[in-house]
């Protein structure tokens, strides 16, 4: 018999923290820095707090849920099956256009960083092909490899950060006036927007399984700041406030002369490494939870042993497969047609894709939670 394709919490804490680390390592440090200079690493507290909070939030939201759905159950019985489908279409598209995005935006990283005589539509194709079978396939595979990157990703982090610190003055670095309160207290503004990524996860709740709290989050979330308050003061101790907040990619432009040996004599090869694999785990992610939110919002029954539709076979892939089919090659027109020019796409990175991902997250959510209350169905 087949095992359903359900994943423990740990496993699902290791997902979180896998998909997070894309959209930090292209934002982070630079964004935080551009705003609040050396004082970036206080933007954390703020952070912590406001994050804390809005886990606790997800925690009540998803309290009355049934064994067995996610939040796109909890959409349907708070907003009914219109309105409820209708909203469940709005986020299966930007499921789909911020995986599109992030293809685009991997891409221009090899071009602008590695291979800058190349164009990005060979990149976008290769990483989506490599996405295409963790994205139709079961959860639990993306899961499983997600606990095998995230010491990864932590310890090449940390090597780098104590490879590149060892000669440079961190107290200097973290001086701070009081001055610097305010804007290290806006600086937390796009972090928490990051960040906040995460609550779009619990579309994968009803696969789970362990209990889910807001304290369940602390260390993990505790963990995740403590590597961007290092890649901060990293950053600003080696290059200092001002060309780290202009550089496209600060953490790659500090390391990208380091050297740890013969084994490692071209680190930033690593780097890119570290870069390619959360892209590769979100991506595939936000895929599979497009293809599910699309099939609950048409009713089409799956397998909850594989995670698949429920039809007949033909050749390799199962009939139903369609929606996850549709919303890849959607995702391959996006990232297609995105930002032809460098300097558009940090339009997108900096304004669209934040902007869409707060409506998202902090205003659609508590809207269906608050219709929700009031129908008595939360």
């Amino acid at each position: 018999m087949r095992q359903p394709d359900r994943i423990s919490r740990k496993q699902m804490l290791a997902l979180s923290f896998v998909c997070l680390f894309s959209p930090i390592i292209r934002r982070q440090p630079g964004t935080m820095v551009r705003q609040a200079g050396g004082a970036a690493y206080l933007a954390l507290i703020p952070t912590f707090a406001a994050m804390m909070l809005l886990l606790w939030f997800m925690s009540v939201l998803l309290r009355t849920r049934r064994p067995g759905h996610g939040l796109g159950e909890i959409v349907l019985d708070a907003l009914g099956p219109v309105f409820g489908r209708a909203v469940l279409a709005m986020y299966a598209a930007w499921f789909v256009y911020y995986a599109g995005f992030l293809l685009r935006s991997g891409a221009d990283r090899f071009v602008s960083t590695i291979y800058p005589d190349s164009r990005p539509g060979v990149f976008i194709c290769v990483t989506l092909l490599l996405c295409i079978p963790a994205a139709l396939g079961p959860l639990k595979a993306i899961a499983r490899s997600s606990v095998l990157f995230r010491p990864l990703l932590i310890v090449v982090i940390l090597l780098a950060v104590l490879s590149v610190t060892a000669d440079a003055d961190l107290y200097e670095a973290m001086l701070v006036t009081q001055a610097d309160l305010v804007p290290a207290l806006t600086a937390s503004l796009p972090l928490i927007d990051t960040i906040s990524i995460v609550t779009l996860l619990t579309f994968l709740e009803g696969k789970v399984d362990g209990p889910r709290s807001a304290g369940g989050y602390a260390l993990w979330l505790a963990v995740l700041l403590g590597l961007v308050g290092a890649l901060c003061l990293a950053t600003c101790a080696t290059l200092g406030p001002t060309i780290t907040g202009r550089a496209d990619y600060p953490f790659f432009l500090m390391v990208r002369d380091l050297s740890l040996g013969s084994p490692l004599e071209r680190i930033e090869a690593v780097i890119i490494a570290v870069w390619v694999l959360p892209d590769f785990i979100l991506v595939a992610t936000l895929l599979s939870m497009a293809r599910g939110t699309v099939n609950l919002c048409l009713s089409i029954p799956f397998d909850r042993g594989t995670g698949l539709c429920l039809s007949k076979k033909h050749g390799l892939l199962p009939r139903g497969c369609w929606p996850g089919l549709v919303c890849t090659g959607a995702a391959l027109a996006v990232a297609l047609t995105m930002a032809r020019q460098a300097d558009t796409l940090t339009w997108y990175s900096e304004v669209l894709i934040p902007t869409l991902n707060l409506a998202m997250v902090f205003l659609l959510l508590p809207l269906i939670f608050v219709v929700g209350r009031l129908r008595k169905k939360i």
